[in-house]
């Protein structure tokens, strides 16, 4: 800020911003920002006072926007990979103006997958994969691009039979299941014998 013939710098600023007129006893007030970094963006407002007018002020307003390549995008996978599940790929960048844009891509010697089976949205860089199978497991590549550049991460997707947690589960509860019923069985046929040999003996009393 220029006042009274004195500037005063924000602490970001200090060293790189400067009157292109010093001090600005023409009227231009024009200033040079150097190395602009993301954090200058925002509106910067001109205050002109005439030390002779008293009455009133001039002002003039201007946005400045600072153009940023995207950032190194992060990429996840939310969901489970078995066979037959739908599963989401994101990909984000922290950083970029314009918005960037995002584009997922496959390996080249890649399966074919059936058609529709990936939904993508360039907007908010996800990639749907639905009903996985066999086909889908690989690596697949998010690149994040603007008019200034771009950059891309990678992730693995690596696809499960059925479930295996699922199935040694279901493989020992039908084992449990299957012991109780033997043990329901031998038990019964125990009391059956028994009742039988009471019966008898009862009999052979009278």
């Amino acid at each position: 800020m220029y006042y009274n013939g004195h500037l005063y710098w924000v602490n970001s600023w200090e060293g790189r911003v400067a009157l292109v007129q010093n001090p600005p006893v023409s009227g231009v007030a024009s200033v040079k920002i150097l190395s602009v970094q993301p954090s200058d963006a925002g509106l910067y407002i001109c205050d002109v006072t005439n030390p002779n007018d008293w009455s009133g002020s001039g002002q003039g307003l201007i946005n400045l926007t600072v153009l940023v390549p995207p950032s190194v995008p992060v990429c996840q996978l939310s969901g489970s990979t078995y066979v037959g599940n739908d599963v989401t790929l994101t990909c984000v960048s922290s950083q970029g103006v314009p918005t960037p844009i995002y584009s997922w891509s496959r390996e080249k010697d890649a399966a074919p997958l059936p058609p529709h089976s990936m939904v993508e949205d360039q907007r908010t860089g996800s990639l749907m994969l639905t009903n996985l199978s066999a086909a889908f497991a690989g690596t697949y590549t998010c690149r994040a691009s603007n008019d200034l550049g771009e950059a891309a991460c990678s992730i693995s997707v690596k696809v499960a039979h059925g479930g295996t947690a699922a199935v040694v589960g279901g493989v020992l509860m039908g084992t449990f299941l299957f012991a109780l019923l033997i043990a329901a069985v031998v038990a019964y046929l125990f009391c059956y014998r028994k009742r039988a040999r009471q019966r008898t003996d009862k009999n052979e009393m009278r």
